[in-house]
């Protein structure tokens, strides 16, 4: 199903939804597409420990759809033997590499935006990448240090609907508070209000 084909079954489905059945009930399809607040239709994750992890388990509790590239193997600092992380999430694809810096730039062209969260002072080489590869490829991309969940908000009202949006930071290893900033900031923009 390609991105245009999903945002169209979204519409549908939520047409459909504000039509009330006979019991006088919504359709359960209204109330899934109000809780992809802010436009968010698809959580991308390359999912390494930390900020990649926290992503995919709020797209899981918001039930918003997740997906992404992972390096071969489904590896991870965490999990390194295969089948590594798509055990846990099998939505997750590997590429013909092992190379996370070629799972990292399919993330990115295959989203629409990018969000990185990471702290103020951290040299990451991968999440440096990660911008410059969204510069590169014409994409949104918004650094956030998870403080302001406002202005994440209001970046993604800006962007337009539909969303697939790419969230990447550093791994637990260089940032062990990123999987919960992460998480609470996540949260708190997607959950309608």
């Amino acid at each position: 199903m390609t991105g245009v084909q999903f945002v169209r079954r979204i519409q549908y489905l939520y047409e459909r939804g504000r039509r009330r059945p006979a019991t006088g009930r919504r359709a359960p399809a209204r109330d899934w597409v109000r809780r992809t607040a802010h436009n968010v239709t698809v959580i991308i994750s390359g999912g390494q420990a930390g900020v990649d992890r926290a992503a995919l388990h709020v797209a899981r509790i918001h039930g918003i759809p997740y997906g992404g590239w992972v390096p071969a193997g489904g590896w991870a600092e965490d999990r390194t033997a295969a089948p590594g992380l798509l055990v846990e999430f099998p939505l997750l694809r590997p590429p013909w590499t092992s190379d996370p810096a070629e799972r990292t730039e399919l993330n990115v062209r295959d989203s629409d935006a990018t969000l990185i969260v990471a702290p103020r002072s951290l040299h990451s080489p991968g999440t440096e990448l990660t911008a410059t590869l969204a510069l590169r490829h014409g994409k949104p991309c918004r650094v956030t240090h998870g403080s302001d969940p406002s202005e994440v908000a209001r970046w993604l009202e800006a962007i337009g609907p539909g969303v697939r949006l790419n969230v990447a930071g550093p791994r637990a290893s260089e940032w062990a508070e990123g999987y919960e900033t992460c998480r609470a900031l996540l949260n708190a923009v997607l959950t309608p209000t």
